[in-house]
């Protein structure tokens, strides 16, 4: 199975795991290699810290904006197709949220302006994941992206997201919820004052007032909340999605990459790569010690330096290359152990990428790994 054949066939690409393994990076170049292949990109990020923005040089807001800066990459990995990136902005995705599903003017207001609903879209836990869902899939779904590459937080974070949508259906699903969507809380009108009176002496009137409003504004809202949280679900456990997993090669990150993936499966969503990121480069490399010894040696020797510079250049340089190559075979049994205890369909190494390069130069780095 080919890397770059299957993201042809993909509506959703889901970067997953753990922090600092290099996710927004793998979903930058993701999103290149699919602009390349022709279809139209967009990169999007559930992150709140702002990587993606550094690592495409723009500014990357709540809505599509489109990557135009001219990269002097080989045509092979030149876009056909636009490429755009977008931050979630949990305000503006709520309201548009609202705003889709709302059946008119008065309603909006009244849930707009309702504290309850400022607290749930601001504040209460859970509520970013769940916008993010609806946000991919009216993405995915509305908008006329051929794909769409998703950067997610660490691993943790991105499992509240991925469950995100059977908590929302679990939640509205409650008996209490759908009683006092359907109802609001009838002890508030009507004859029976004095139960509202003695509610009234431990929780404000106002306060019950604006919460049964929010049940009631919120009532016109169920059928669809859960019909697109059924959709989204679906969408996402579908072979229009594909879920790959960034890792770095070490112990702590390839045990978090192993559960992480036994999590996923268990909840039935398809694992289909592993892309182990920042490998060391003699992971890559055939060649003996010796052999690399000797050309560093003749560039020596090319330089003209003198005998004891050079000596003790290629003293340095040797303990050097010795630990690098001690760090590639530790790699190379972490890779080994992880590919044993995990049974996914393709298996794919990034070399480690010095912080100084451009995205010019990361690009030409990872692409060409993407596709092999």
């Amino acid at each position: 199975m080919n890397f770059s054949d299957e993201i042809l066939q993909k509506k959703i690409v889901v970067c997953v795991g753990a922090g600092g393994v290099g996710k927004t990076t793998l979903s930058v170049a993701i999103g290149f290699l699919a602009a390349s292949l022709g279809k139209k990109t967009l990169v999007m990020t559930i992150d709140p810290a702002k990587r993606l923005a550094d690592a495409l040089g723009i500014h990357v807001a709540g809505k599509p904006v489109l990557f135009n800066q001219k990269l002097d990459l080989d045509e092979k990995w030149q876009p056909k197709a636009p490429l755009y990136a977008m931050m979630l902005d949990t305000k503006t995705a709520w309201q548009d949220l609202i705003i889709r599903l709302s059946p008119g003017y008065e309603t909006r207001q009244s849930i707009f302006t309702n504290r309850f609903y400022q607290h749930l879209s601001e504040e209460m836990a859970g509520s970013q994941e769940f916008v993010a869902c609806e946000a991919l899939y009216t993405l995915a779904n509305e908008s006329d992206f051929d794909l769409i590459v998703l950067d997610t937080p660490p691993t943790v974070q991105a499992l509240d997201f991925l469950e995100a949508p059977e908590r929302v259906l679990s939640f509205l699903d409650q008996e209490a919820f759908r009683l006092f969507s359907a109802k609001g809380f009838p002890f508030l009108g009507g004859t029976n004052r004095m139960l509202m009176g003695m509610c009234s002496k431990f929780v404000p009137v106002q306060f019950l007032q604006e919460l049964t409003e929010f049940f009631g504004v919120f009532s016109e809202l169920y059928e669809p909340l859960v019909q697109r949280a059924h959709q989204f679900l679906h969408l996402l456990k579908s072979q229009e999605t594909m879920f790959s997993i960034v890792l770095a090669p070490r112990a702590n990150a390839i045990r978090e990459s192993i559960e992480l993936v036994h999590a996923l499966q268990k909840r039935k969503f398809g694992v289909d790569a592993l892309i182990v990121n920042q490998v060391s480069p003699f992971v890559f490399f055939d060649g003996s010690l010796s052999e690399q010894e000797e050309a560093l040696r003749s560039l020596l020797f090319s330089m003209v330096l003198e005998p004891q510079k050079r000596d003790q250049f290629l003293t340095s340089m040797s303990t050097m290359l010795n630990e690098e190559r001690k760090r590639a075979k530790e790699e190379k049994k972490l890779q080994n152990e992880l590919q044993q205890a995990v049974s996914v369909p393709m298996f794919l190494q990034c070399p480690k990428v010095p912080p100084a390069l451009s995205l010019n130069e990361v690009l030409q780095v990872l692409l060409p790994k993407l596709v092999n």
